[in-house]
């Protein structure tokens, strides 16, 4: 049959109709048989002039209407679609969802259609229009669907998802681009970032919606990379878990051997997986940036972009900052800052300040402010306030909020919800203010030190209000290290830290570490640093509170070795270790883990030696003083 149909190509009638109505029929016979004869007809008919496509398709829609099919609801939706979409973030992910499974959403049947259909689009993807527009939601619009579907992953021919780009239906142009941008190659060639948007942008779709469009790619790699973070995560606490717990492995201890062997097998794949792909997000982002359109996006585009994102800040950021100063860029910037205000209830005045309960997840709060901090110092490094006072604006409301809250007495008494709310609140906000002034480069430090100092005298004041609720002992514990961080920006640290460590309405914690920081103040108040060193090992009287108050304790001897061991004070070094002895007494029976700490602190900052190889290897310490310490050493030498 296919040497008989190729022989009898040039006997095809030139009246559209008729070729038409033959066109379905010889589909009808293609899908009954093993027959391969639609590149043939594409090829000849390609090579006609003046062939009316559209009336083609138009004669074979009209041949179709003369069969019964049964009414599929999966086939009315599709035909609904096809015949009111429009090019928007909604229409190009539905596509998407029809190019990945689209064998469960649109009927089998129709195949004369179907055939017909693939043929005309593949010649001018532009003749199906007018059959769209005449006939809205008629379910024979579905063949139309499966050979798009057909173009892009032909069983019998070559692929041309190129093709669908000539039609001006958003639904069939959307299908089209989804392929395009789902598929990483096309029969063997790669398909990269560049080339695709060249190739969206060549098939009549404009740059702009090119762009946006294009941000599926970065969506579904910034979904891989949190994906591959989690795994690496879970598989590395389970191989903790089974290397000292051996009983707790599947099918018993004798297995554990076998299940830490696969759990390092899957950490050596996800990590050379997520050390591939880090590269490859970077260079997306480069290559989005690079081919931005010189008179950018509108604001409506801007919102489909977003939605690449994945309400991410880190991702708006990187991308902003690769762009040129614009509409656009200010954009991005501006948006990771209305979502810090959505999370943390930042209204301008205080009476807007949200009073409901207040609980912030940290996993999302940190990455959100440190990369929010960022944009806005982007964002306002021109502008004519500053950063400073940018930042002063947007946390005033809820700094006045919570300065009249306190200012109230018995308030956590009398209206327990809005206290912890607002105080809450206001914590993160001082939190905040305190990442821009850490983020801002040493040569412009100058220009936030009066944010630096409203935001610690704002953190005193909280700190002050005695105990606080309970729920945000998370972030008042991260307040008051950020704080005492921060106090190395002043003009004079050593007075304001003194001022803290001298404050008796300040909690133990707050003032030991201030004092800490500084081994100058330690020799003046030996006294009352060694007697706050102590004094913070003592229990907790509630079991809640075991881990804060550990990691409170271990965050003070960090810092204090760490400073200590900066001004080479080696002698204040073996007292600590001395107070970390006596503070951990109690400790022993409840958590032993990190009884030897302090020595094991003191062992690695000092020579580079067992305890400087299980201090880094501990990630319990990642983010430690010490750890910083020793990496400035390295980098020190290395320079030198």
């Amino acid at each position: 049959m296919t040497r008989l149909a190729k022989a009898a190509l040039r006997r095809l009638p030139v009246d559209p109709e008729q070729l038409g109505d033959i066109l379905h029929g010889l589909g009808e016979i293609a899908a009954r048989s093993h027959v391969s004869i639609i590149e043939s007809l594409i090829a000849y008919l390609g090579r006609r002039r003046r062939l009316r496509l559209n009336k083609v398709f138009a004669m074979a829609f009209a041949r179709e209407a003369k069969t019964r099919q049964p009414v599929r609801l999966d086939a009315v939706a599709f035909a609904q679609w096809l015949s009111g979409a429009t090019t928007n973030w909604d229409t190009l992910t539905l596509a998407l969802s029809h190019v990945e499974h689209g064998h469960r959403f649109i009927g089998s049947g129709r195949y004369g259609l179907a055939f017909t259909a693939r043929i005309v689009i593949g010649l001018d993807a532009r003749a199906v229009d007018a059959c769209i527009r005449a006939n809205p939601n008629r379910q024979r619009l579905t063949a139309i669907g499966n050979s798009a579907l057909a173009i892009i992953f032909p069983f019998d021919g070559k692929p041309r998802p190129a093709a669908l780009l000539r039609s001006r239906n958003a639904a069939i142009q959307s299908i089209g681009a989804a392929a395009l941008i789902s598929l990483r190659e096309i029969m063997g060639v790669p398909l990269g970032f560049r080339d695709c948007q060249a190739m969206l942008v060549a098939g009549g779709i404009a740059p702009s919606d090119a762009t946006w469009m294009m941000g599926l790619r970065i969506k579904e790699a910034i979904h891989q990379r949190y994906r591959l973070e989690d795994a690496l995560r879970n598989e590395a606490a389970r191989l903790r878990y089974v290397e000292k717990n051996p009983q707790a492995a599947m099918g018993g201890a004798h297995k554990a051997d076998a299940e830490m062997h696969m759990l390092r097998r899957r950490l050596d794949s996800y990590t050379e997986r997520y050390t591939k792909l880090l590269p490859e997000l970077e260079a997306m982002l480069t290559d989005m940036a690079a081919i931005w359109p010189g008179d950018g996006l509108s604001d409506e585009q801007m919102h489909w972009l977003d939605n690449i994102f994945v309400d991410t800040a880190e991702f708006r950021h990187r991308l902003a900052e690769k762009l040129p100063p614009g509409s656009n860029r200010d954009w991005l910037l501006r948006q990771n800052i209305a979502r810090l205000q959505d999370f943390l209830g930042l209204a301008k005045t205080p009476g807007e300040v949200p009073t409901s309960y207040f609980s912030p997840d940290e996993r999302r709060f940190q990455p959100l402010a440190d990369w929010t901090s960022k944009s806005l110092f982007l964002l306002y490094e021109a502008d004519r306030h500053g950063v400073g006072k940018r930042t002063s604006f947007l946390v005033s409301g809820v700094a006045q909020a919570a300065t009249a809250l306190m200012a109230q007495p018995f308030i956590a008494a009398r209206r327990p919800e809005a206290w912890q709310s607002i105080l809450t609140r206001a914590a993160c906000a001082y939190r905040f203010a305190l990442m821009v002034v850490a983020g801002v480069p040493e040569v412009k430090r100058n220009s936030v030190t009066t944010l630096n100092t409203l935001a610690l005298e704002h953190a005193f004041t909280i700190l002050s209000q005695g105990p606080i609720p309970a729920q945000a002992s998370q972030a008042f514990f991260s307040l008051t290290t950020q704080a005492v961080h921060a106090m190395y920006y002043q003009p004079s640290p050593d007075d304001v830290r003194e001022a803290w460590g001298l404050a008796q309405t300040l909690p133990d914690f707050a003032r030991a570490l201030a004092l800490w920081s500084s081994p100058v103040l330690v020799a003046k108040h030996r006294a009352l640093a060694s007697d706050l060193f102590c004094r913070l090992g003592n229990l907790p009287l509630s079991q809640g509170g075991l881990d804060l108050h550990m990691s409170q304790m271990v965050s003070l001897l960090d810092m204090a070795i760490s400073s200590c061991a900066t001004a080479g004070r080696t002698d204040v070094i073996a007292e600590i270790v001395s107070l970390w002895r006596e503070a951990y007494k109690d400790w022993h029976a409840i958590n032993d883990t990190w009884a030897e700490s302090a020595a094991m602190l003191a062992g690695a900052v000092a020579a580079d030696g067992p305890d400087r190889v299980q201090l880094l290897a501990d990630r319990s310490f990642a983010q430690s003083y010490c750890v910083q310490l020793i990496g400035s050493s390295k980098s020190a030498a290395m320079g030198s």
